[in-house]
């Protein structure tokens, strides 16, 4: 919901029985940083502070936490990017012969038969995706550099050229 705020529930929490898990990952860029919070009804949050107990996040994950939480144009400069990165990821995969099946602002997702294979294929080359085997799909994460896009283009084009 980083990216689509507009759909959140978040907003809604006041209603009884209304639990609302969010994490730093991908969005904010801190994927190693283990940080999340529940939003609910205050007398759910109380009893989950009863069980849980004090200092159940360290004192510098929580001032990051709240920096990026409070930084409001870093998050919409970093929606506006992702949703560029993902829209252009779809172009690169389409043009690839691998028209995205579905997708996000943070990835990009391919339903092929061959996607174990692809994976394979992209993992020697250092590129990795999330494979879903007993689906036969793949998800692929938006790239971070200008570097990052040039390999994919070229990986994928390798694939390309030895696919029969």
């Amino acid at each position: 919901m980083d990216n689509t705020p507009e759909h959140s529930i978040a907003r809604d929490t006041w209603r009884n029985g209304l639990i609302v898990l969010r994490s730093f990952g991908k969005f904010f860029g801190l994927a190693g940083v283990r940080l999340g919070f529940v939003l609910a009804e205050r007398q759910l949050l109380q009893l989950l502070a009863e069980q849980l107990g004090p200092w159940t996040i360290a004192g510098p994950t929580r001032v990051l936490g709240q920096a990026c939480l409070l930084d409001s144009l870093a998050q919409q400069q970093q929606i506006a990017r992702c949703a560029q990165a993902s829209a252009r990821l779809a172009q690169v995969l389409t043009h690839a012969g691998l028209a995205p099946a579905g997708g996000c602002e943070l990835f990009q997702y391919l339903v092929l038969e061959q996607a174990a294979q692809l994976h394979a294929f992209m993992a020697r080359r250092g590129i990795l995706l999330r494979l879903f085997a007993h689906l036969g799909s793949l998800r692929l994460g938006l790239p971070a550099t200008d570097a990052d896009w040039q390999r994919l283009v070229q990986a994928l084009d390798d694939y390309r050229k030895e696919q029969p």
